[in-house]
């Protein structure tokens, strides 16, 4: 796993190469600090095809993941009270995270149990269509 929780040997096998790594303070008290570290991936396969189909050379299909990361860390007590706030901000950011990238009407669809490698969680599948050439990274 990734420092983002991301799986890091399952995308490198699929073709999937790290473009992308930052660490942003996401809120901060005098006595607490919230960062959010991102790793984004991009299908480097797609990204050729596309550009020798087309000579457009952009990033056409992306995968992130962020890791919050509270200092000094949460006690166990106070994480799961602490969740469900992070987890609706984030949300919220992700439509305008793509829309930053030249995506428009940008919609969450209905939040449904996944299976995933380390058990069991939670996703809302988003759909945006790319209406500009955002970053080419």
């Amino acid at each position: 796993m990734g420092r983002a929780g991301e799986p890091v040997g399952r995308l490198e096998a699929d073709g999937w190469v790290l473009v992308e790594e930052s660490t942003e303070t996401l809120f901060e008290l005098s006595a607490a600090r919230v960062e959010g570290h991102t790793r984004i991936y991009e299908d480097a396969a797609l990204r050729r095809a596309v550009r020798e189909a087309s000579g457009v050379d952009q990033l056409c299909r992306f995968f992130f993941a962020t890791a919050v990361e509270f200092s000094p860390p949460l006690s166990p007590g106070v994480a799961p009270m602490v969740k469900p706030t992070v987890a609706s901000e984030a949300r919220r950011e992700f439509a305008g995270d793509l829309e930053d990238r030249g995506f428009a009407n940008v919609d969450r669809g209905r939040t449904r149990n996944l299976r995933v490698d380390s058990g069991r969680g939670r996703g809302s599948p988003t759909t945006g269509r790319r209406i500009r050439s955002g970053p080419t990274r």
